[in-house]
Parts: structure tokens; C-alpha cells; sequence
């Protein structure tokens, strides 16, 4: 049984980018640029490395919520909600007024945590011109914004 109580959440470091990655591959998830957001990467940790992570791409007063990920033996347990949890404050922190995502099959989940669905042209500057935004995920994948408050 998994014990969650083991579990660490914390900033990524250079060698958890391997297996952020391996989870992200198992997920079918975008992998590119991932090594470009180790600074607001966070990871769930337990005895035998990474287990969950979630990162956000800064772009001024505009983020975007993505990698967000746990493998598979681990989920169900909160890890998730936490990492979520934990990257809005990142964004939060880092002055994001408006966090974005984008997603085939998590809308459900994502409303919890107060995130609304917009249409793709509603999504201006450099979002919608990032890589996960222009071609990493299809154009059937459905945006979601959060408006965060100071």
C-alpha cells in the first residue's frame, strides 16, 4: 500500500527531469520544453524518486498550467490536487493574473479549482503563441483559464 504520508512536494531539480519526463511519456502527455521550466517544475517525491509533478510557463502577468502528472500506482490519493494546488500559488507568487490550460479529458477535474472554459480565441499574447498552446496539444484540446487575485 502507498503510503502518501511518505510523499514530498518541493521545487524540481535537474535530476528529476528524467522522470517527470518517463511520467509525462506514460501519460501521453507533451514532453518538449520541459527542461525550460525546472524553476516553477514542481515535483511529488517518495523514497524512490518522482511520482507526480506539475509546472507552469511564465509569460508575464499570463501563465500556462501544464505536466501535470502522477503515475499511475499513486493516483486517487490527493497528489494531484496538491501539486495543482501548490503551482497556482507558484503562479500566484510569480505575478500570473490570468493561468491557463489546456486539456482532451481533465475540464471536470480542473473545475474545482475554479478554472472556466474559454474559447481558444479569447486566449491573447504569448499563451497562445507558446509551443504547448500552438502545436504540442491538439486544437481539439479544451482551454481553460483561472483568473488569480493579488
Amino acid at each position: 500500500m502507498r503510503d502518501v504520508r511518505n510523499i514530498k512536494y518541493r521545487k524540481a531539480a535537474a535530476e528529476d527531469l528524467p522522470r517527470a519526463h518517463i511520467l509525462l511519456e506514460e501519460a501521453q502527455l507533451p514532453t518538449e520544453g520541459l527542461g525550460g521550466i525546472v524553476d516553477t517544475l514542481l515535483v511529488a517525491v517518495d523514497d524512490d524518486g518522482v511520482v507526480g509533478a506539475a509546472g507552469i510557463e511564465l509569460y508575464g502577468s499570463q501563465g500556462l498550467l501544464r505536466s501535470v502528472v502522477v503515475h499511475v500506482d499513486w493516483r486517487g490519493l490527493g497528489i494531484g490536487e496538491r501539486l495543482v494546488e501548490e503551482a497556482i500559488g507558484v503562479a500566484r507568487k510569480s505575478g500570473v493574473r490570468e493561468l491557463y490550460l489546456l486539456t482532451e479529458d481533465a475540464a471536470d477535474y480542473f473545475e474545482r479549482y475554479q478554472f472556466r472554459s474559454v474559447a481558444r480565441d479569447e486566449v491573447a499574447g504569448p499563451v497562445r503563441a507558446s509551443a504547448e498552446f500552438s502545436y504540442l496539444c491538439p486544437s481539439t484540446a479544451e482551454v481553460m483559464v483561472r483568473e488569480l487575485a493579488d
